[in-house]
């Protein structure tokens, strides 16, 4: 029996700002696979060409009994649109998405989307093999299988309840094998981090997240609970890909890396040993201190980024982000103490729906406080399945919505608002934050004396071209 593993691409993203990553995600479902005898074909939409003579091509091809999607909102459409041109070749093939879109509105999706058959709900490893056996003796009863979402007879209808979510020490490595790395070769992974530079590998070292902000989905798919892959493991993927991939870069995926420190410190530890030269974390400012952050810098960290998300002491307790102004700045004075190169912060305009103007400037002047070496600033983006969401729709504010304008950095203005705001007014403000903030000579001239080679300074390079045409054309 054959597997398609499809991760789809988001039209609307200005890449070079954003990034591409290699999909572990479906790395992990394919290996899962694998392992189990079955034929698997990985597809990355973010690397190659959208087109539907292409795609029909590659579905002749392959010729697969299931057809699996991962889709984020912004490209369930894309998701869609491959499901239904692969039923117009073989209408047998069974269509399935998975991804936190279908997680977060699960019934709304079918209903919208006719060409997915079922959807699968948080993660999928734990119940892959079900699904395929099920096709293989061709009995499928999706209602037997946990965390499942099918059509029956024109209804809507669900599996039980996941038990619980994978052990994360007992999932297999994703498989790197099935596209080519050096496809990724001439994308960058994440702000300040270019494959022109380093050989670059993303890891999930964990799952799950403890905050509860407003705005984030990720214990929609993964929830609360922490669930923390072993040193051990962590390194036996490393090393594998060491090995096998000439890896000298090691880009943490965890939402936070450094809730445990201890673990943390044990990981990172072993790094420069396995042949890591540089890594990035992630990171909350209340699980940090000095002497921690002394340790990720001795031992290679390259970039660490903190979610700030507002300089409003009032805008943090409304999402919860469980932090404070003074704390804030704390956290990131010390990472630079520490001399960690590339220290971020990244905030929200609107992560409060009820956001002043008092607010915008108390996050202005903190951005100005700070001083980070990275700024990532974006505007209220409402996921699905987020209090945000709920509280934006309760308002009206979401009428006429296209999941497709769910875009994490444009030029142009989202279909929403917030109560005091309007869409034009938030775009404007964040470009003009952004443009006193980056396009300056002072700061141009501190990213510049950080460049080492001339595939940085290409990087670089690119990444001003794509911010004048994204953010300096359109400010004031």
């Amino acid at each position: 029996m054959k597997i398609v593993f499809a991760k789809m691409h988001d039209t609307g993203k200005n890449l070079i700002l954003t990034g591409v990553q290699y999909p572990i995600n479906i790395g992990y479902l394919a290996q899962v696979c694998l392992d189990a005898g079955y034929e698997v074909e990985m597809w990355d939409f973010c690397i190659e060409p959208f087109e539907p003579d292409y795609i029909i091509d590659k579905i002749k091809r392959a010729k697969p009994d299931i057809l699996g999607v991962s889709c984020v909102t912004s490209a369930i459409y894309n998701g869609h649109d491959l499901c239904s041109i692969a039923k117009n070749v073989d209408e047998n093939i069974l269509t399935i998405v998975g991804g936190v879109h279908i997680t977060a509105l699960p019934e709304e999706c079918l209903e919208e989307f006719p060409s997915f058959d079922m959807g699968v709900l948080q993660e999928a490893e734990g119940i892959i093999l079900d699904i395929c056996e099920s096709v293989e003796s061709g009995d499928l009863r999706p209602n037997n299988i946990p965390g499942t979402v099918f059509r029956d007879n024109g209804n809507i209808k669900f599996g039980p309840p996941h038990l619980s979510l994978p052990d994360v020490n007992e999932i297999p490595y994703p498989n790197r094998d099935l596209l080519q790395m050096e496809r990724y070769a001439q994308k960058h992974s994440g702000r300040g981090i270019s494959r022109n530079v380093w050989n670059v590998i993303e890891i999930d070292s964990a799952r799950g997240c403890p905050y509860a902000c407003t705005f984030c989905n990720v214990e929609l798919t993964h929830g609360r609970k922490m669930r923390e892959r072993t040193p051990e493991h962590v390194m036996g993927e490393i090393e594998g890909c060491v090995a096998k991939f000439d890896t000298n870069f090691v880009l943490f995926n965890d939402s936070t890396f450094t809730i445990r420190k201890d673990r943390a410190s044990e990981i990172v530890r072993s790094l420069p040993g396995a042949g890591i030269k540089a890594y990035s974390v992630n990171a909350h400012v209340n699980t940090v201190d000095a002497e921690f952050l002394e340790t990720l810098a001795r031992t290679g960290c390259y970039r660490i980024m903190f979610g700030v998300e507002s300089g409003s002491e009032r805008v943090l307790r409304a999402i919860k982000k469980n932090s404070t102004r003074e704390r804030i700045k704390e956290a990131v004075f010390a990472a630079k103490r520490a001399s960690i190169p590339q220290v971020e912060t990244t905030f929200i305009l609107g992560s409060d729906p009820w956001e002043t103007e008092e607010d915008m400037l108390a996050t202005e002047e903190l951005i100005r406080e700070l001083q980070p070496d990275l700024l990532a600033l974006g505007i209220i983006t409402p996921f699905p399945g987020t209090t945000q969401f709920t509280d934006l729709k309760r308002m009206g504010f979401l009428d006429g919505l296209r999941w497709d304008q769910y875009q994490i950095f444009t030029e142009t203005p989202p279909p929403w608002r917030i109560k005091n705001y309007s869409a034009e007014e938030l775009v404007k403000r964040r470009n003009s934050i952004l443009k006193s903030y980056i396009w300056t000579p002072r700061y141009v001239l501190k990213q510049l004396a950080k460049i080492r080679s001339f595939g940085e300074l290409k990087y670089y390079a690119g990444m001003a071209n794509s911010f004048y045409k994204v953010v300096i054309k359109h400010a004031n």
